[in-house]
């Protein structure tokens, strides 16, 4: 079994390579389609960052301590800092600057914004 980047990777190519023969069958310059095709493996490259960042890290509510993650939705839309991100707890219901953490400091059974 392959290991998930050379797999994600390998799809990306074979969706690339197909969307340049629809191009060409339809008549659309390769030029076209390879922008088209770089643009969106830019927007799954962004999808694959935020997905490992979500998991990878977690948060502390400053008001009441509690440690929490959130998922990739709210990682991507919620304003962040390098060091903090703009957050409701799910413990005190306040939403204020929560501190990242690593997430192996966040017990398994940890409350998460889903």
């Amino acid at each position: 079994m392959r290991s998930r980047p050379i797999t994600t990777a390998l799809l990306a190519g074979i969706l690339l390579t197909l969307l340049i023969i629809a191009a060409a069958g339809l008549g659309w310059s390769i030029e076209w389609a390879v922008r088209v095709g770089l643009l969106a493996l830019a927007g799954l490259l962004v999808y694959f960052l935020v997905r490992w960042h979500a998991r990878t890290f977690a948060y502390e509510c400053p008001e009441c301590c509690h440690k929490f993650s959130i998922s990739t939705l709210t990682d991507l839309i919620s304003p962040h800092y390098p060091d903090k991100k703009r957050l409701r707890c799910p413990a005190c219901h306040k939403r204020s600057w929560c501190l990242e953490i690593p997430g192996s400091a966040v017990p398994a059974e940890a409350e998460s914004i889903r």
